[in-house]
């Protein structure tokens, strides 16, 4: 196989700012395509954002890197009319059920793609306030898009750039496998629609390290599909790793879920620093969601900033949003199962508690339906404040729940938790 090096600005790409590039990406792309892969340049011009590159979504092919410099930023033109729309995935909804903006960087069925940058000053800006506005004003057509994107494609990394103002999920990837995520840098308001960070979904075999998010929503979701469809899809997510993140903003949460029908286990989450979230780790389902988690663990988390509750299990949550293409009637063949979670080594000491009168605060929070208890969960050195907002320990229906003795705080725990002298 040739590899070609090429330069966007060799296919006419001006990068003023103003000028709209898209037919340069396009065709250095498909270029690249036909010599059976290589990589795709994006100038930077020196730094200090000398090139300003405008475009619609772009879609790159298999075996290729496509590179942005120092000083490149790439912007999404906002033109809803000229933005491509693309059907639900199958986890989701039907054809035709209803139709989403495609996402804005990446592909689907593709192989061996790398988006690299050369740090902070390679940037790609999704423009999201055009798209937050229609969110608050309800007057979107569609769903908005994922700034990347990528679909059914295996061997997929992303690495040493920063992410702005998404529309929707900055990075989303549906169905892949070998997914290595490495010092991406996420940044949106905190009052941004639905700008989660890092969303692995159906997806195996996937490492997001080293990286930052500070924005309006979560900062990981761990999913696999909603409610009927997903649990006909029947694609878990599994094997998931994320470790050394920082993540802010009030709802910047690691999370399970909600959308969780296909299953999702064996996720690590490990050296994670929240330095604003109102539920660090958050495991959320509902009555319709079916699916399954287990074998998670979460371990050496620091907690600063503004705290709802530090760990929340819960089954209860999502309760009035079903999926509304799933018939009325339906119902998922069990309960979410939820068991063997781990946590250990929890820092919150430094957190304070926001007094939030919509539900209240619950440091430790493990609500499921008795039908369907969850099993084996393990916590061992957690320390947080005194809860002077709510109460420090909310349980139900807990079935092999372990605390070593004297290493949690708030204390005492739940009845449901049996408490172990340390090893």
């Amino acid at each position: 196989m040739d590899w070609a090096n090429v330069n966007i600005r060799d296919f006419g790409a001006v990068g003023d700012g103003i000028t709209d590039d898209t037919v340069a990406f396009q065709q250095a792309i498909h270029f690249v395509q036909q010599v059976g892969g290589g990589t795709v340049v994006v100038n930077g011009g020196g730094g200090s954002f000398a090139s300003h590159y405008r475009s619609l979504p772009i879609k790159l092919t298999s075996n290729m890197v496509f590179y942005i410099e120092k000083g490149a930023m790439i912007s999404a033109i906002n033109d809803e009319k000229a933005w491509p729309l693309e059907h639900p995935f199958p986890s989701y909804a039907a054809e035709g059920d209803y139709l989403q903006y495609t996402g804005y960087l990446g592909g689907s069925n593709l192989v061996n793609v790398s988006i690299v940058g050369e740090g902070l000053e390679s940037v790609v800006d999704g423009q999201g306030e055009y798209w937050w506005k229609q969110t608050r004003e309800h007057t979107n057509k569609h769903t908005a898009a994922h700034l990347v994107q990528f679909s059914h494609s295996k061997q997929i990394r992303l690495m040493n750039l920063k992410l702005i103002d998404s529309p929707a999920w900055n990075t989303h990837f549906y169905d892949c496998d070998d997914v290595h995520v490495k010092e991406v840098h996420i940044r949106a308001p905190e009052y941004s629609n639905f700008t989660d960070g890092f969303d692995p979904d159906s997806s195996r075999n996937v490492l997001i390290e080293d990286s930052t998010y500070h924005g309006g929503d979560d900062c990981v979701a761990i999913k696999s599909g909603k409610d009927c469809f997903g649990v006909a899809f029947a694609k878990p997510c599994v094997n998931i790793t994320v470790r050394n993140l920082t993540c802010h903003g009030f709802s910047a949460g690691i999370a399970i879920g909600s959308e969780l029908s296909g299953g999702i286990e064996n996720v690590t989450i490990e050296n994670i620093r929240f330095t604003k979230s109102n539920k660090p780790a958050d495991i959320k389902s509902s009555i319709k969601r079916g699916g399954y988690v287990k074998n998670v663990v979460w371990k050496d988390i620091f907690v600063t900033g503004s705290l709802q509750r530090a760990i929340h299990v819960d089954m209860f949550h999502y309760n009035d949003s079903p999926n509304p293409f799933c018939p009325p009637d339906w119902e998922p063949p069990s309960l979410t199962q939820i068991s063997n979670l781990t946590f250990v080594r929890f820092d919150g000491r430094g957190s304070s508690y926001i007094d939030y009168k919509h539900r209240p605060n619950e440091t430790f929070h493990f609500m499921v339906y008795d039908e369907m208890p969850m099993r084996n969960i393990y916590m061992e050195d957690i320390y947080f404040p005194d809860n002077e907002y709510g109460q420090s320990w909310n349980c139900n229906a807990v079935e092999g729940g372990i605390v070593v003795n004297g290493s949690v705080r708030p204390w005492p725990p739940c009845s449901e938790f049996d408490v172990v002298n340390p090893k």
